[in-house]
């Protein structure tokens, strides 16, 4: 296993507990390391505490792909910015 990318660890947790609305927060620290924090539950203003999961290691499937898109583009690793994944919004119930 690779060692733990600390900075790159804190930088995402920091991230996630600042945006309430967001889901996932992703850092590519090289092409085949990432670290990932997730919101384990929605925000709730009234929550007095919050869970996050937090990953570290290969890249999944969608992040792969951007892995491929940051290459195409040269930019260097690791990647300045974070990918944000927000909660998927709710559609209005059709009115019959």
């Amino acid at each position: 296993m690779k060692p733990v990318p600390y900075a790159a660890l804190s930088h995402v947790v920091l991230a996630l507990a600042r945006l309430p609305l967001v889901r996932r927060v992703t850092r590519f620290v090289s092409p085949t390391l990432v670290v990932r924090a997730t919101r384990q539950f929605k925000h709730d203003p009234r929550a007095t505490r919050e869970t996050f999961l937090v990953t570290y290691g290969v890249p999944n499937y969608r992040e792969r792909l951007d892995i491929k898109l940051f290459k195409k583009a040269c930019e260097p690793f690791p990647v300045r910015r974070l990918r944000f994944d927000h909660w998927p919004v709710k559609r209005a119930k059709k009115k019959t």
